[in-house]
Protein backbone atom coordinates (compact mmCIF):
# COMPACT_ATOMS: atom_id res chain seq x y z
CA UNK A 1 0.00 0.00 0.00
CA UNK A 2 1.47 3.30 -1.08
CA UNK A 3 1.26 6.31 1.20
CA UNK A 4 -0.56 9.41 0.01
CA UNK A 5 1.44 12.59 -0.64
CA UNK A 6 0.26 14.06 2.66
CA UNK A 7 1.69 11.12 4.62
CA UNK A 8 5.23 11.15 3.22
CA UNK A 9 7.83 12.98 5.24
CA UNK A 10 10.32 15.45 3.79
CA UNK A 11 13.85 14.15 4.30
CA UNK A 12 15.37 17.68 4.43
CA UNK A 13 12.77 18.93 6.94
CA UNK A 14 13.15 15.86 9.16
CA UNK A 15 16.96 16.10 8.94
CA UNK A 16 17.06 19.79 9.93
CA UNK A 17 14.62 19.17 12.78
CA UNK A 18 16.63 16.19 14.07
CA UNK A 19 19.85 18.23 13.87
CA UNK A 20 18.21 20.98 15.96
CA UNK A 21 17.06 18.40 18.51
CA UNK A 22 20.48 16.73 18.67
CA UNK A 23 22.20 20.12 19.04
CA UNK A 24 19.84 20.93 21.91
CA UNK A 25 20.52 17.60 23.61
CA UNK A 26 24.29 18.19 23.26
CA UNK A 27 24.06 21.76 24.58
CA UNK A 28 21.99 20.54 27.50
CA UNK A 29 24.59 17.92 28.34
CA UNK A 30 27.33 20.54 28.17
CA UNK A 31 25.41 22.84 30.49
CA UNK A 32 25.03 20.08 33.09
CA UNK A 33 28.81 19.88 33.27
CA UNK A 34 29.03 23.48 34.48
CA UNK A 35 29.11 23.71 38.28
CA UNK A 36 26.36 25.82 39.88
CA UNK A 37 27.66 29.13 41.21
CA UNK A 38 25.50 29.05 44.32
CA UNK A 39 22.79 26.77 45.64
CA UNK A 40 19.37 27.80 44.39
CA UNK A 41 16.46 27.94 46.81
CA UNK A 42 12.99 27.07 45.61
CA UNK A 43 10.65 30.08 45.33
CA UNK A 44 7.06 28.82 44.91
CA UNK A 45 5.83 32.20 43.65
CA UNK A 46 7.84 31.64 40.47
CA UNK A 47 5.94 28.49 39.55
CA UNK A 48 3.26 28.66 36.89
CA UNK A 49 1.75 25.24 37.40
CA UNK A 50 -1.92 26.31 37.37
CA UNK A 51 -1.65 28.38 34.15
CA UNK A 52 0.17 25.49 32.47
CA UNK A 53 -2.51 23.04 33.55
CA UNK A 54 -5.11 25.34 31.97
CA UNK A 55 -3.03 25.71 28.80
CA UNK A 56 -2.51 21.92 28.72
CA UNK A 57 -6.26 21.38 28.88
CA UNK A 58 -6.67 23.85 26.00
CA UNK A 59 -4.01 22.04 23.96
CA UNK A 60 -5.67 18.68 24.60
CA UNK A 61 -9.13 19.98 23.65
CA UNK A 62 -7.69 21.61 20.51
CA UNK A 63 -5.90 18.40 19.49
CA UNK A 64 -9.06 16.36 19.94
CA UNK A 65 -11.12 18.94 18.03
CA UNK A 66 -8.58 19.10 15.17
CA UNK A 67 -8.60 15.32 14.88
CA UNK A 68 -12.39 15.08 14.96
CA UNK A 69 -12.93 17.97 12.54
CA UNK A 70 -10.43 16.71 9.98
CA UNK A 71 -11.17 13.02 10.65
CA UNK A 72 -7.42 12.47 10.62
CA UNK A 73 -4.32 13.14 12.66
CA UNK A 74 -2.47 14.49 9.63
CA UNK A 75 -1.92 17.81 11.44
CA UNK A 76 0.62 16.02 13.65
CA UNK A 77 3.16 15.48 10.88
CA UNK A 78 2.13 18.28 8.50
CA UNK A 79 5.11 20.50 9.42
CA UNK A 80 7.50 17.74 8.32
CA UNK A 81 5.55 16.46 5.31
CA UNK A 82 6.85 16.26 1.76
CA UNK A 83 3.97 18.53 0.73
CA UNK A 84 5.19 21.21 3.16
CA UNK A 85 8.71 20.80 1.77
CA UNK A 86 7.36 21.41 -1.74
CA UNK A 87 5.42 24.45 -0.54
CA UNK A 88 8.57 25.90 1.05
CA UNK A 89 10.56 25.30 -2.15
CA UNK A 90 7.80 26.87 -4.27
CA UNK A 91 7.64 29.89 -1.96
CA UNK A 92 11.38 30.51 -2.18
CA UNK A 93 11.31 29.86 -5.93
CA UNK A 94 8.60 32.46 -6.33
CA UNK A 95 10.70 34.98 -4.36
CA UNK A 96 13.01 35.16 -7.36
CA UNK A 97 10.17 36.33 -9.60
CA UNK A 98 7.84 38.49 -7.48
CA UNK A 99 7.65 40.83 -4.52
CA UNK A 100 4.81 38.76 -3.04
CA UNK A 101 7.19 35.77 -3.02
CA UNK A 102 9.79 37.85 -1.19
CA UNK A 103 7.16 38.96 1.34
CA UNK A 104 6.05 35.36 1.87
CA UNK A 105 9.67 34.38 2.56
CA UNK A 106 10.09 37.28 4.96
CA UNK A 107 6.98 36.05 6.80
CA UNK A 108 8.04 32.40 6.80
CA UNK A 109 11.68 32.68 7.91
CA UNK A 110 10.97 33.91 11.47
CA UNK A 111 8.31 31.21 11.89
CA UNK A 112 10.73 28.47 10.79
CA UNK A 113 13.48 29.91 13.00
CA UNK A 114 11.13 29.94 16.01
CA UNK A 115 10.13 26.31 15.45
CA UNK A 116 13.77 25.21 15.11
CA UNK A 117 14.70 27.17 18.23
CA UNK A 118 11.87 25.52 20.18
CA UNK A 119 13.01 22.06 19.06
CA UNK A 120 16.58 22.94 20.09
CA UNK A 121 15.27 24.34 23.40
CA UNK A 122 13.30 21.18 24.16
CA UNK A 123 16.40 19.10 23.44
CA UNK A 124 18.32 21.32 25.85
CA UNK A 125 15.56 21.02 28.45
CA UNK A 126 15.54 17.22 28.17
CA UNK A 127 19.18 16.94 29.19
CA UNK A 128 19.94 20.13 31.13
CA UNK A 129 16.76 19.65 33.16
CA UNK A 130 18.45 16.70 34.82
CA UNK A 131 20.86 19.09 36.54
CA UNK A 132 19.66 19.77 40.10
CA UNK A 133 19.61 23.58 39.93
CA UNK A 134 18.06 24.05 36.49
CA UNK A 135 14.47 23.10 37.36
CA UNK A 136 14.33 24.54 40.88
CA UNK A 137 12.53 27.74 39.90
CA UNK A 138 11.36 26.79 36.44
CA UNK A 139 7.72 27.45 35.60
CA UNK A 140 6.72 23.87 36.26
CA UNK A 141 9.36 23.30 38.94
CA UNK A 142 10.70 22.38 41.31
CA UNK A 143 10.79 18.94 39.70
CA UNK A 144 12.62 18.33 36.41
CA UNK A 145 9.54 16.53 35.04
CA UNK A 146 7.26 19.48 35.87
CA UNK A 147 9.69 21.96 34.31
CA UNK A 148 10.00 19.80 31.17
CA UNK A 149 6.22 19.49 30.91
CA UNK A 150 5.68 23.24 31.30
CA UNK A 151 8.30 24.07 28.67
CA UNK A 152 6.88 21.34 26.45
CA UNK A 153 3.38 22.81 26.63
CA UNK A 154 4.77 26.24 25.77
CA UNK A 155 6.69 24.78 22.82
CA UNK A 156 3.65 22.87 21.54
CA UNK A 157 1.49 26.00 21.61
CA UNK A 158 4.13 28.12 19.87
CA UNK A 159 4.85 25.44 17.25
CA UNK A 160 1.12 25.02 16.57
CA UNK A 161 0.60 28.76 16.09
CA UNK A 162 3.71 28.96 13.91
CA UNK A 163 2.44 26.03 11.84
CA UNK A 164 -0.93 27.69 11.28
CA UNK A 165 0.74 30.96 10.29
CA UNK A 166 3.19 29.14 7.99
CA UNK A 167 0.26 27.37 6.36
CA UNK A 168 -1.23 30.79 5.60
CA UNK A 169 2.06 32.28 4.36
CA UNK A 170 3.43 29.47 2.17
CA UNK A 171 2.43 29.19 -1.47
CA UNK A 172 -0.26 26.57 -1.99
CA UNK A 173 0.59 23.77 -4.40
CA UNK A 174 -2.50 24.43 -6.50
CA UNK A 175 -1.94 28.21 -6.54
CA UNK A 176 -1.09 29.60 -10.00
CA UNK A 177 2.50 30.84 -10.31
Amino acid sequence: MQKGPHRRLSVPLVTVTLLALLAGLALGMLSTMQPLQQPTQHRPEQNAIVPHLIISAGVLVSAIAATLLTRAARWLWWPLSARTGRRIAMTFGRARRSISGVLRCIGFIPLAALVLYLVLRMGWQATAGLSPGVATNAWGGPSPLGAFAAHGVDAIVCIAVSGILAHLVLVRIDEPG
